[in-house]
């Protein structure tokens, strides 16, 4: 396997997004032994790939060859998931188990070269937050049923996102049509604000954000990130309404009234607000000792520490 040598210019925030063959022959981090390799995957990808490195380079300036990352933009990267994107001829291909990341590797004159791939735009560039997604959902999905201007405000938040995130948002919006069986079109309904119910009035509920992010004539769909979101977000009185609403589509025996009442009472006395800009999970990770990206428990200020304590103390 090549090393990947520093030639005095590479460094650990190396970003390199070639739009010409010229540039890469021209630039000095690029050892010249890698430079066939570097073109080809740039003939297959043009500008939706980004070249970059991870981890930290030696005394000498090397790193090894899996250190060269690649960013491809999220819809080639869907591309190549989808077996629409061919890969060149003598490059080995190998997706990891989970398919975020795939490796492709040559052989020239004797040596392999490697480089890792994953989706994603290169430093500086971010993609579509939770919300901006529900748009380019509604909207791809309003396409789908005939009507791409069924939500305007959802179609005006995702078009600045096209063509980057179209092949993604029309999987999406495809998988939502096949799962639901959509025949009325979406809108998005987002953080706006909803008028409420004399039961939420009537325990002290006063939060209107909606539960739901888009909608359609017989679904409400609520967005979830992977990895430790909430369920709901509220507060005491939210929770406490959100449960006795839940109850008027129940059947009840005794018993379960009994323990519900239990509950009722567990959050009626002890729910506590918790200030943090991390979902449940993560809060998890943190108060067992984990790390959630680089930080862990000792590195929250100490106004964070004291929420987190009133996390661990609510659940």
């Amino acid at each position: 396997m090549k090393t990947f040598s520093n030639f005095n210019a590479l460094t650990e925030a190396f970003n390199f997004r070639p739009t010409k063959k010229k540039e890469i022959l021209d630039n000095p981090a690029i050892p010249e032994d890698w430079q066939a390799f570097i073109i080809d995957i740039w003939k297959m990808f043009g500008e939706t790939v980004v070249f970059q490195t991870t981890g930290k380079l030696n005394k000498k300036g090397e790193v090894s060859g899996d250190a060269l990352a690649g960013k491809i933009r999220p819809d080639a990267w869907f591309n190549i998931k989808a077996g629409k994107k061919t890969i060149g001829n003598g490059f080995k291909t190998e997706f990891n188990p989970k398919g975020t990341t795939l490796s492709l590797s040559k052989t020239y004159k004797g040596w392999t070269y490697s480089i890792n791939l994953v989706a994603g735009l290169g430093s500086g560039s971010k993609g579509p937050t939770g919300a901006q997604w529900e748009s380019l959902i509604t909207h791809q999905l309003n396409i789908l049923l005939g009507n791409p201007d069924a939500d305007t405000n959802a179609a005006e938040i995702a078009n600045p996102f096209y063509p980057v995130y179209l092949e993604p948002a029309m999987a999406i919006a495809d998988a939502f049509n096949k799962t639901l069986g959509a025949k009325s079109f979406m809108t998005q309904f987002g953080a706006g604000s909803g008028s409420l119910s004399k039961l939420w009035k009537k325990h002290g509920a006063g939060n209107a954000t909606p539960k739901t992010d888009m909608y359609t004539k017989n679904f409400n769909v609520s967005l979830k990130k992977a990895g430790g979101s909430q369920l709901a977000s509220g507060g005491k009185e939210e929770t406490l309404a959100t449960f006795y609403a839940a109850l008027e589509y129940m059947s009840v025996s005794k018993s379960s009234k009994k323990a519900i009442s239990n509950i009722m009472n567990d959050i009626e006395a002890n729910f506590t607000k918790v200030a943090m800009e991390y979902g449940s999970g993560e809060l998890e990770t943190l108060a067992g000792g984990g790390k959630v990206g680089k930080k862990g428990k000792a590195d929250l200020s100490s106004k964070d520490k004291k929420e987190l304590k009133r996390f661990t103390e609510t659940e």
